[in-house]
């Protein structure tokens, strides 16, 4: 219905203060849960999908277990790679650097990827949504706690 024309307008709503942004530690806790989630319901699904065995599915998570250790200690070594460098006084990360961190994980993925794909039996694979057997589905975003801890004391720094 509409109003009485003599009805007074109404107030104007007051917006609330804006939150401070999320931490850095947030942001992975949010992270890690979200993942864990995603992570069972892929496993769930690759496991029915390749129709896996009790004994396939325990090889899978060792497949996954051993990537990710991997990639925690990839990190931890390129952490303390990147705090050496920035604790060189004018020192800037170059490209190069970069690339070579990435082919790092690169190699492990695709070795990772490999096991997968030796796992699952070739007639299976046609029945199995690509999400489900990417390795980067199962990649465990608490692997990167060294880097949020070093961007966070950079950034206090800065401060």
């Amino acid at each position: 219905k509409p109003l009485p024309a003599s009805s007074p307008p109404a107030a104007p709503r007051k917006t609330p203060p804006s939150a401070a942004p999320p931490s850095h530690a947030e942001m992975m806790e949010a992270a890690a849960l979200a993942w864990q989630t995603r992570r069972t319901q892929a496993k769930q699904a690759l496991i029915e999908e390749a129709h896996l065995s009790t004994e396939e599915a325990a090889e899978f998570e060792e497949i996954v277990s051993s990537m990710n250790e991997r990639l925690r200690e990839e990190i931890g070594e390129i952490t303390e790679e990147l705090s050496e460098r920035l604790e060189e006084e004018g020192a800037d990360l170059a490209p190069r650097e970069t690339l070579r961190w990435a082919d790092r994980f690169l190699e492990t993925l695709i070795e990772t990827d490999d096991a997968l794909l030796e796992l699952v039996p070739e007639e299976e694979r046609t029945g199995i949504t690509a999400e489900n057997i990417d390795p980067t589905t199962y990649v465990d975003p608490t692997i990167f706690e060294p880097v949020v801890k070093l961007l966070d004391a950079v950034e206090e720094g800065e401060e």
